[in-house]
């Protein structure tokens, strides 16, 4: 983005251990990045965390996606991340990716396989963290739909108009003839993102099995239609 740089990422549950960061370190992390950096992060929507950002000047964005895929997304990551806490319970105790998959919308309980000590809530548990954010005034929201353009199964003019929400959210001038050369899809790398892999929307119509799309009904049906995404 014009005029910023990238600094280091801040989350509240690191993803590779499954550990919640504590207040103090979220509190010392958000007062560290110098003026004019673009922070990653992965915050949930708790009130604990929306008043450590009131302490400065943050201009705040939540991307989303379609839960269904993000269930596809999260299953082929865990098994492809050796450093995740639930990569051997992904690898070594589910038969196929239909199992994974299901395990991504269901969720891992504790206990399971026998004397395990990790778990992961179900999806629709996972997201409720987050989804107060869609609501928050001083925060723009944005679908990853909106952002992939044409090639990954959306709209170019959609995904210019959306990064001109962006900039302008951001306080970026910049001419609206130069975002597709800024922001030109193409230029996007997936070898550099810690999740994105295709940058394709819609993809669960293709892979969730009839059990999959009950399951996932039963668990986050309602919450996904809230957000956007009817059931189809």
């Amino acid at each position: 983005m014009p005029g910023f740089t990238t600094w280091d990422d801040i989350v509240s549950v690191q993803s590779l251990s499954g550990t919640t960061n504590t207040r103090e370190h979220l509190k010392w992390k958000l007062a560290t990045p110098p003026p004019g950096s673009v922070v990653r992060s992965h915050l949930t929507s708790y009130p604990e965390i929306r008043e450590l950002l009131t302490q400065r000047p943050w201009r705040r964005f939540f991307i989303y996606r379609d839960l269904r895929d993000v269930a596809i997304s999260h299953a082929r990551w865990v098994l492809g991340e050796r450093r995740s806490y639930l990569h051997p319970v992904y690898r070594d105790h589910m038969k196929d990716d239909d199992e994974r998959i299901m395990a991504s919308i269901l969720g891992v309980p504790l206990g399971w396989p026998f004397a395990s000590n990790v778990s992961r809530g179900n999806i629709g548990q996972d997201f409720e963290k987050f989804a107060g954010w869609l609501d928050d005034p001083d925060t723009c929201a944005v679908r990853f739909e909106d952002l992939v353009g044409a090639r990954g199964g959306g709209s170019d003019e959609v995904r210019y108009a959306t990064v001109r929400r962006i900039l302008d959210h951001a306080g970026v001038d910049l001419p609206d003839e130069d975002i597709p050369r800024r922001f030109s899809v193409q230029a996007l790398d997936p070898s550099t993102s810690h999740t994105f892999r295709e940058g394709r929307t819609g993809g669960w119509r293709e892979r969730l099995t009839p059990e999959h799309r009950r399951a996932f009904e039963a668990v986050a049906g309602e919450l996904n239609c809230r957000i956007g995404y009817p059931a189809d």
